[in-house]
C-alpha cells in the first residue's frame, strides 16, 4: 500500500491522524504518485477527488472511503456508502 498527501499537513485534525499512526514517515507527496490498476483511494480531510488541492491530471478513481470533518454538500448524490 502506498500513501500520498497533497496540500499541507498542518491542521489539528490532520496532524492528530498523522501523529497517531506515524504516517509522515509512510507518506509521499502526491507529485510522486503513479496510478495503478488495482489501487483503492481513501480521502482524508477532503470530500471529493475534485478537491482543488489535488492535481486534476491524476485522474483518480472514486474513493472507497472518505474521512472528513467538512460540511456535506446536500446536492451530491449518494452511491452506496459513497458520495459522488
Amino acid at each position: 500500500m502506498e500513501n500520498y498527501y497533497s496540500g499541507s499537513l498542518d491542521n489539528r485534525q490532520g496532524r492528530t491522524i498523522i501523529n497517531l499512526y506515524r504516517l509522515e514517515m509512510k507518506m509521499r507527496h502526491i507529485s510522486e504518485y503513479v496510478p495503478k490498476e488495482s489501487e483503492k483511494i481513501i480521502l482524508i480531510d477532503s470530500l471529493s477527488i475534485n478537491d482543488n488541492r489535488l492535481p486534476t491530471e491524476l485522474n483518480l478513481r472514486e474513493p472507497i472511503i472518505i474521512i472528513d470533518h467538512h460540511k456535506i454538500d446536500n446536492n451530491k448524490k449518494e452511491k452506496g456508502d459513497q458520495f459522488i
